[in-house]
């Protein structure tokens, strides 16, 4: 366990530490609480996940049908459901989704592990003070959280905030949006890099929004310091989706378990997809 002591010398370093390294943190309460405040780039765990148990999993995946996000380009393929493509759909719908989401992420998961519980449970070290579980929407029910996702197109320059995204989901009330993968299959040489810009979404950003997309011209990021995180077979990653980031083009099958992590008003923290 990591000394209070130690805790204090982290948070006096960090202002003196280059924004590309501020990735290879060893993951405490604090420097979790400074990645939801955007002072850091991301955390990294490798090994969350075991060669074997990853193994297992991205084989059961590649034998369902991965769906494309609608309206996305790159594409992104998907098994699961997102709050992101059912804002267009309807709230209802989304709810209505949410049973059967479960049950396939439950088949593909079935004997092996389960990713998203297991991320809940570290979650309750990081913030240990706090209720920590899948978001609820009043008068709906719980979320679904845990996607199975494949990136190997990349991704455009983009965000993930729910108070600005999602202004009418129960999520929207977090106060800071995290996101987190667990990479279960990726290439060695390249396996889509995710780049970090020290800069975080202000309404004014939305000027250079690509239009009829998530995407932002590539110029909002001109000049701004950067880090970059490459995926290991196993490992947990964690980066606040408020920050503006990218996927780069991964060289083969790339498969990662995903879900939104957000901080509410009194500390609880929420996920969701």
């Amino acid at each position: 366990m990591t000394s209070p002591s130690l805790f204090g010398a982290l948070e006096q370093a960090y202002p003196d530490v280059a924004w590309e390294s501020t990735v290879h943190s060893s993951p405490t309460p604090v420097i979790f609480d400074k990645l939801l405040s955007g002072q850091i780039a991301g955390i990294c765990v490798p090994g969350f996940l075991t060669k074997k148990e990853c193994e297992d999993l991205s084989q059961r995946a590649e034998e369902l049908e991965f769906k494309d996000y609608l309206n996305v380009t790159p594409r992104i393929g998907r098994v699961g459901i997102t709050v992101f493509e059912y804002d267009s759909i309807g709230k209802p719908a989304y709810f209505e989704a949410v049973q059967h989401a479960n049950r396939r992420i439950a088949q593909l998961t079935s004997g092996i592990c389960n990713p998203l519980e297991r991320v809940i449970n570290w979650l309750k070290t990081m913030s240990p003070r706090a209720q920590v579980g899948v978001a609820h929407e009043q008068g709906y029910g719980p979320y679904f959280a845990g996607l199975f996702r494949r990136i190997e197109e990349g991704t455009l320059v983009h965000v993930d905030f729910a108070p600005e995204e999602h202004p009418n989901w129960g999520v929207a009330r977090v106060t800071s949006q995290l996101a987190f993968n667990v990479y279960i299959k990726c290439p060695d040489a390249e396996p889509g890099r995710v780049h970090i810009w020290k800069k975080q979404w202000e309404s004014q950003d939305e000027a250079l929004r690509i239009p009829e997309s998530y995407g932002y011209l590539p110029n909002i990021v001109e000049n701004v310091p950067s880090a970059e995180i490459v995926p290991q077979l196993g490992m947990l990653m964690l980066i606040n989706t408020k920050n503006f980031h990218q996927v780069s083009p991964a060289a083969g099958t790339r498969i990662a378990v995903s879900a939104a992590i957000g901080r509410l008003p009194n500390d609880d923290v929420v996920l969701w997809s």
